[in-house]
């Protein structure tokens, strides 16, 4: 479909202040979707993913929540909440040919405390 493709999610318990860790993005071509490593320095980061695919995102990676799948185009937007500082990577898989393009992006928001947001 061709349009603006805006997902819009709600959270709660993310830092007032630079709560703005990390961000990641990558783009291919291909049925595997990895926004390559996304370092955190704060334990209880939410981070977010989006897809934007050529095919249809078929879910979340593993350890990763869907929570949106855009009707038409079948972009994913997907969470998790990780409990340490650390590499993580966010995952997904869209159906259709190795040649299909996708683009991700990965963003980490810490948490307001050491506690999960």
């Amino acid at each position: 479909t061709d349009g603006p493709d805006l997902r819009v999610l709600e959270y709660t318990g993310i830092a007032r202040d630079s709560s703005l860790e990390k961000a990641a993005e990558q783009s291919g071509a291909g049925t595997d979707i990895d926004s390559g490593p996304l370092q955190t320095k704060h334990a209880y980061d939410l981070i977010v993913a989006g897809t934007s695919v050529q095919g249809a995102t078929i879910g979340p990676g593993p350890g990763y929540m869907g929570r949106l799948l855009t009707p038409g185009n079948g972009s994913l937007a997907e969470d998790t909440i990780v409990t340490s500082p650390g590499t993580y990577t966010a995952t997904a898989m869209q159906n259709g040919s190795d040649g299909d393009f996708w683009a991700i992006d990965a963003i980490a928001f810490r948490g307001a405390a050491d506690a999960p947001p």
